[in-house]
């Protein structure tokens, strides 16, 4: 292979290709020890360069390129492990760390409700520093050995796009995005130019090298003015047929996230800009950061929590949704729910600001929505269903509004007191089980805590109290530690957490004391806005409690969150916190049925709307407008790129810019004109397709010949070459136009100018 000038050059685009996704994921902070990973595609595509440059084979390129990859990938992760622990124990360490992993990934892809968890944050590092020199080594082959332009730029765009969809919080992950289009385009440009120019040398075509600056200076300008389109690019809603068509794959894709979940535990999560947040999987990881976002406008009767999901099993290292029941529910057949004592029905209108969405919020315990979705239950004696999430059959989009009705206990303390302790058989055989290998000093702490108390609520009570009394609220924990019960790390030893862990540690302490318990997801209250009378629901509304079941009263909720305001019960039932003013019209709705949402609700529902509207209409608009701005700068920079090439023709002689001008008509005729013939050879075939125009294309070509290539002083023949052209641009404009009325007739499209 012939060394090209420039090739270092696009070794630097292929390096910032490469090291984009790098930086987004440092950027993005998802566990500690990000930094290295900047460090490794730069490394694998010098290697790849040099491997690519060289006489290896591509089978004896790819075993070295092993070699350094696990050479490199092992250094820089043995540096994140203590600095203290000598080399021959750190090897052995990152082995057996990462053989660990694998076997949890096996159970969780061959038994998906496998209870496996992974929260060492270094195995995520390892991995995605082995993607990232996959990258930068496949980059470099496909730019230097083998040129295919496309698998050089593909793997670090698909990676880019999986960082930045999966980011939520606050960093401008965006502008690694545009940088890295921009780095691509650039890449797209100089390549092509190299590949050009590899072609003349080969055919051993004379050419000016200072074409190579103006070609890459054009292509800057182009790709500088065209990157922005990324950002006016529309958000292209799926519609309800489409929705129906991907039902299946949205399961499969569900089932992957909850397995990334598992695996990946101990990476930040983020709240933000997203969509069903809750899947059949709740991880106990690392840190949390939410970054406030609107979620959901709620006008309702009362009620404390909007409920999304719950989960049934207990894995160790956090909670599945084991329900594998699925009822289609339509508005007017309602699902048939079981009879408990004492508990009020309540009406909510949801209106959302996810930009799409699934999954129903009920308040409380689900009971029915207007939408047609499809519920996931589990089957009780008596023929009816035990709620456990809701899915609706089309999407709910931005600013779509729904209503759903749910119930909650307004049962007295002295009543769910006097409950007992005797469940139904399909309470006992899902909502008392635990691991085999969890921790005895959980339930000998539940039981001292207890010991005192005689009835399941008072129980419930007290754990709730202690674990609010003891546990400090924080959602900046790290992980546990690797092969650390998390709830023993909880209880025993940080003594610190957010809402996963207080519901959990509470579920799993009333299951090892007998007492039947789930964990709820969704959000709590929200705000209330006083001029709307709606509550505004934000991403850091995102919650977890406690649905604990007492016979003859159903699920009942507890808060052991110390963040959250106590449920205060009275002898009057469940009260509220202070928030909830409208608890005593609560009491009687069992009786008197929904509260109806009055005309003036309904019509700040139809400005909302109108907002929302008017919001994309103006956006569209915008779009509009920045995109013929950027149409305009793309027609300015071509004009500016004309004239450039005018004034560069403008400094030859006369007959120079009659034969170069010459060149450009006969490709508008499809003349097939090569850089390797000679001046006389594509005379000839021009003429072919102009034979009216013979006379001065020969003139032309000869008076170019004589004054190139003979000892002729430049601009003698400017006279003649300019009469000569003056005669011959018309002729070729009319065979032009003639050839394309012809196209146009016959319906035959044109074929262009050869590359």
């Amino acid at each position: 292979m012939s060394r090209l000038r420039g090739d270092r050059a696009i070794l630097g685009l292929v390096i910032a290709m490469a090291v984009s996704p790098a930086v987004a994921m440092r950027w993005a902070d998802w566990v500690s020890g990000l930094w290295v990973l900047q460090v490794v595609p730069v490394a694998a595509a010098i290697a790849g360069y040099y491997l690519a440059r060289s006489r290896f084979s591509a089978s004896v390129a790819f075993l070295i390129s092993v070699v350094y990859g696990l050479f490199v990938i092992g250094l820089l992760s043995g540096m994140l492990l203590p600095a203290e622990l000598p080399w021959h124990e750190k090897i052995p360490q990152l082995i057996a760390r990462q053989a660990d992993w694998l076997i949890k990934a096996a159970n969780v892809v061959l038994n998906p409700d496998a209870a496996e968890t992974s929260r060492d944050g270094l195995i995520f590092v390892m991995q995605t520093g082995l993607i990232l020199w996959v990258i930068g080594l496949a980059a470099a082959w496909y730019t230097f050995r083998r040129l295919c332009i496309w698998r050089a730029i593909l793997p670090s765009g698909i990676l880019m796009l999986v960082t930045v969809a999966n980011y939520y919080g606050e960093q401008p992950l965006g502008t690694v995005l545009v940088a890295f289009l921009f780095f691509a385009l650039l890449y797209i440009v100089g390549s092509h130019y190299l590949v050009r120019e590899r072609e003349w040398m080969d055919a051993r075509v004379v050419f000016n090298h200072g074409t190579r600056l103006d070609f890459l200076q054009a292509g800057f300008l182009i790709v500088l003015l065209t990157t922005p389109v990324a950002w006016i690019i529309p958000n292209v809603s799926a519609r309800e047929a489409l929705q129906d068509a991907l039902r299946p794959m949205d399961i499969s894709w569900q089932r992957i996230q909850d397995g990334w979940t598992q695996l990946f535990a101990s990476l930040k999560s983020y709240g933000g800009e997203y969509s069903d947040p809750y899947g059949k999987v709740l991880a106990l990881g690392g840190p949390r950061q939410i970054t406030p976002a609107p979620i959901m406008d709620v006008q309702a009767s009362g009620g404390r929590y909007w409920r999304g999901t719950v989960y049934d099993s207990f894995t160790g290292d956090g909670w599945a949704s084991t329900a594998e029941t699925r009822v289609i529910v339509s508005p007017d057949r309602p699902l048939e729910l079981p009879e408990y004592a004492q508990r009020d029905v309540i009406t909510a209108t949801f209106t959302s600001y996810l930009v799409d969405s699934g999954l129903i919020y009920f308040p409380h315990q689900p009971a029915r929505t207007d939408q047609q979705a499809r519920f996931t239950v589990t089957g009780l004696n008596s023929g009816s269903y035990d709620v456990f999430s809701a899915l609706s059959r089309y999407v709910i989009y931005e600013g779509k509004s729904y209503r759903a009705w749910g119930s909650i206990s307004s049962a007295t303390d002295s009543a769910l007191r006097l409950a007992g302790a005797v469940y139904p058989d399909w309470v006992l055989e899902r909502y008392l089980e635990l691991p085999s290998n969890s921790s005895p000093r959980i339930a000998e702490l539940a039981a001292a805590i207890t010991d005192p108390l005689s009835n399941p609520y008072d129980k419930a009570a007290a754990l709730t109290d202690w674990l609010r009394t003891n546990i400090v609220y924080n959602e900046a924990i790290e992980a546990p530690p690797p092969n650390t019960d998390p709830l023993v790390h909880l209880l025993f030893e940080s003594r610190e957490g957010y809402c996963s862990y207080y519901a959990s540690a509470l579920a799993v302490m009333l299951r090892s004391q007998g007492i039947p318990a789930r964990v709820a997801a969704g959000y709590t209250r929200g705000t209330l806005d006083e001029e709307r009378g709606t509550l505004r629901v934000y991403s850091t509304n995102a919650h977890t409690w406690v649905e604990v079941f007492f016979s003859d009263y159903g699920w009942v909720e507890f808060e052991p969150t110390a963040s959250q305001p106590a449920i205060v019960r009275t002898a009057s039932g469940q009260g509220g916190t202070g928030q909830d003013q409208a608890a005593d019209r609560e009491r009687n709705l069992r009786e008197e049925g929904p509260v109806p949402l009055d005309d003036e609700f309904w019509r700040g529902l139809d400005e909302l709307d109108q907002g929302t509207q008017a919001r994309r209409s103006l956006a569209s608009k915008l779009g509009l407008i920045v995109a013929g701005a950027v149409f305009l700068l793309v027609l300015m920079a071509a004009g500016a790129i004309l004239l450039r090439d005018r004034r560069a023709i403008g400094r030859v002689s006369v007959a120079a810019q009659a034969y170069y001008r010459m060149g450009r008509f006969g490709r508008w005729l499809d003349a097939l004109l090569l850089p390797t013939q000679t001046p006389h050879e594509q005379a000839a075939i021009l003429i072919s397709s102009a034979p009216e125009a013979a006379a001065p294309i020969d003139v032309i070509t000869g008076l170019y010949v004589e004054e190139r290539y003979g000892r002729i002083r430049e601009g003698m023949f400017d006279e003649r070459a300019s009469l000569a052209w003056r005669e011959l641009r018309p002729a070729l404009l009319r065979r032009i136009l003639l050839r394309n009325l012809s196209r146009f007739q016959q319906g035959e499209p044109r074929k262009g100018p050869p590359p």
